[in-house]
């Protein structure tokens, strides 16, 4: 008793300090009760159940004969309506997926004997509520649908304005023309980005393994006011739960080179191994009341590659030693060729091996104190280490360490039918440290030959801590849901943590007479800490004008604080206002608290077409914060970056480049700059689609989407040498 008097009060106060920010891993159910003539039913009590997990939820339809259940968890339920008068009308089999609003309409029979008429839920329904454009991935098709590596993130192409630009995975994946770090994805509710990029540094499968989510949604375009945090698609996911049935499964998924084809380009078939190994169990700790999922996926693979390298020919070595004994290092540096392309360059053909390995684990955990109090809690980690080649080199290899977790809880308060509140906490980390070795101190680059890596250190860790708060009210026909999230950013990173150099030549004549036509060098930094936070909050009314007809009107507002490093250690460089780098406490630019943006959208299924053709239609302004790594120019420039170029040596530039690093320092730093007046990007969005059901549960779309894009960022050269005057605006930089 005393653990539910806590809740509720906390639930209390919460409703009262907070709204909302949408229930994107919830659904919702509504409709409208009427009889044999098409008449509404007021005063019916609808009841729906999930008979795996014992909850049950009741309203009463009102003076129009209306009922709304929102915030259900997903699952399968049972729909029950009694009326005095009317026999008892149950519909099984009602699927509520992720962010799905569902409309299911009922009608009764006017009855004075003991009845009840059964109805088999329409497995394909169509979306009666909302514009919103996208697409919801289920169980089985997360089951049935073979997917490489078992990536869940390769099923997003399924979704309506999709576009794959690479290995059809979270990094390559954009819907209809926005970029890829537009998107933004939750796992329960809760933040599930890189944090430092919207889409995850990490590389890995197994951030979240396919194993312990249920489904998740794509909301490509035109969702409403709830979903937010990113301009472009919106991808959320929701974990499995325990029910009051024990479910477990054990797997192990082997490929080898013995079931492959040899690749054009090997001699014969390298070696591959690759073990994907795992298992779950969920199931009840009190039958109706308390229940537990735990999953662990692990992943080991060994790949041979085949990489392929332009090395100078044993005659170039010769007439360039000859030439330049200074650049014996670079070549020596160099690998043997086996075989000529021509006089100066020979080819190589190595067989190298990349090693992969992850181990992911998902613990939840739900409890209902009461038919009023519900809570959850997921906690996720992938533990990852891929140790890659970069080049032919032995020396030349890539060692990344990748550690993903994700923690969420939450606490559901049902005050009444109509009024309902939902409260998570939780934090989201994607832990990247990545060291990669070279043959020699700096990069070299020589037109027509391999590059030779440098070495170089990278640590990040970037977390964000967030709060939210939802709420939704029903009034009769309309449906208010209010809310607010607040999300504390840290960006923790050291790129690069060592110094690194790189040493271009424009030609290879130029590696034989040693002249280099630039150098770059950035020192090494401390990890450095930049904070900022995001306040997110909105308003949505859905309002059913009629049975048929659905408005959803709504506005968001979103403000990003202006970054700052936690110790206070940064250069603000301003080309124009400061002429250099700016007085210790400057904003590293102006705060943007102009990000409203409304939306609105119809659904409409006319009843001449018997409900089976629904019209949609919105529009609305979508802003987003891009990468939080965008802003940071004033951490980068706590790494000295120097530059030098031939232009700038009287005599030129040689190898070593020793030499010139104190003139190089002489020149100035070349440190970033970030715009400071900039303004956070946006989409204007509008379009309109139409559903139409088909025999055999089939569902056919087809509609147009515009879409253009403002205050969008690119990245230029300032401070550049006037040709007329042959220097620099400031001098003292590069």
């Amino acid at each position: 008793m005393e653990t539910q008097r806590f809740f509720r009060l906390a639930a209390a106060v919460l409703l009262l300090a907070a709204a909302a920010t949408g229930q994107v891993d919830r659904s919702r159910l509504n409709g409208q009760v009427l009889d044999e003539s098409g008449a509404s039913i007021p005063g019916a009590m609808v009841k729906i159940s999930n008979p795996a997990t014992g909850f049950v939820r009741e309203a009463e339809t009102s003076s129009e004969g209306f009922y709304d259940f929102p915030a259900v968890p997903v699952g399968t339920y049972e729909v029950q309506v009694t009326k005095d008068g009317f026999a008892p009308a149950r519909t099984t089999g009602v699927v509520l997926a992720v962010g799905q609003q569902r409309t299911l309409n009922v009608r009764m029979q006017v009855s004075s004997v003991a009845t009840q008429i059964e109805i088999q839920a329409d497995a394909t329904p169509l979306e009666q509520t909302s514009a919103d454009l996208g697409s919801v991935v289920g169980l089985r098709q997360i089951k049935d649908i073979p997917i490489n590596g078992r990536n869940w993130s390769f099923l997003m192409a399924l979704a309506p304005g999709a576009i794959n630009t690479g290995d059809g995975s979270q990094q390559t994946i954009r819907f209809v023309g926005r970029a890829r770090d537009d998107n933004n994805w939750t796992f329960d509710g809760m933040d599930a980005t890189g944090v430092k990029d919207p889409r995850q540094e990490a590389a890995l499968r197994l951030i979240i393994s396919t194993d312990a989510i249920a489904e998740f949604r794509v909301s490509s375009s035109l969702y409403s006011a709830e979903l937010g945090g990113g301009a472009g698609a919106n991808i959320s996911l929701v974990s499995k739960s325990g029910t009051n049935e024990f479910h477990g499964s054990l797997f192990e998924f082997v490929r080898n080179n013995r079931f492959d084809a040899r690749n054009f380009f090997d001699a014969h078939k390298p070696p591959f191994r690759l073990n994907q190994f795992g298992g779950n169990l969920g199931g009840p700790i009190l039958r109706n009341r308390t229940f537990f999922f735990v999953n662990y996926e692990g992943l080991r693979q060994r790949l041979g590659q085949t990489l392929f390298a332009s090395v100078p020919s044993a005659a170039f070595r010769e007439r360039a030693l000859s030439t330049s004994p200074a650049v014996r290092p670079i070549l020596e540096a160099f690998p043997k060729g086996f075989r000529s392309l021509d006089a100066d360059i020979d080819e190589l053909w190595i067989e190298r091996r990349q090693l992969w390995r992850e181990d992911a684990g998902t613990l939840r955990v739900d409890h209902r104190f009461s038919d009023f109090d519900l809570f959850f809690a997921r906690f996720n980690v992938d533990n990852g280490l891929i140790d890659a080649p970069r080049s032919v080199l032995l020396s030349d290899k890539q060692e990344s360490l990748f550690q993903p977790s994700n923690l969420a809880v939450q606490y559901q308060r049902i005050f009444s039918p109509t009024v309902i509140n939902e409260y998570k906490l939780g934090y989201n980390r994607s832990a990247l440290t990545r060291y990669s070795y070279g043959p020699l101190g700096q990069s070299i680059s020589v037109p027509g030959f391999m590059t030779l890596n440098g070495p170089s250190l990278l640590i990040e860790n970037p977390t964000s801590y967030s709060m939210l708060d939802n709420l939704t009210i029903t009034r009769g026909r309309h449906t208010l849901k209010m809310g607010f999230e607040a999300r504390r950013i840290h960006v923790n990173v050291a790129d690069p943590a060592v110094p690194t150099a790189s040493i271009t030549f424009t030609s290879r004549d130029d590696l034989i007479r040693n002249r280099v036509d630039s150098l770059s060098i950035i020192a090494g930094s401390p990890v450095l800490g930049a904070r900022r936070t995001w306040f997110m909050g909105f308003f949505q009314d859905d309002f059913k004008a009629r049975r048929n007809l659905t408005l959803n009107l709504g506005a968001r507002y979103e403000y990003y604080t202006v970054a700052k490093e936690v110790c206070n250690r940064e250069r603000v460089f301003d080309m124009w206002a400061c002429q250099g780098f700016c007085p210790p406490g400057t904003p590293w630019y102006y705060p943007d608290r102009n990000n409203i943006d409304p939306r609105v959208s119809l659904a409409w299924a006319p009843a001449a077409l018997g409900d089976k053709t629904v019209f949609r239609i919105g529009a609305g302004v979508f802003h987003g914060p891009g990468q939080n790594d965008d802003v940071n120019a004033a951490l980068d420039n706590m790494a000295e970056r120097l530059s030098l170029t031939s232009r700038e040596v009287p005599g030129g530039l040689s190898y070593p480049i020793e030499p010139f690093v104190a003139q190089a320092r002489s020149q100035g730093v070349t440190p970033r700059s970030l715009q400071r007046d900039r303004r956070d990007l946006y989409n204007i969005q509008w379009g309109f689609s139409i559903q139409q059901q088909l025999p055999a549960r089939f569902v056919t779309q087809v509609g147009y989407l515009g879409n253009v894009g403002h205050k969008l960022f690119a990245r230029t050269y300032v401070n550049v040498i006037d040709p007329a005057l042959g220097r620099r605006p400031l001098p003292a930089f590069g």
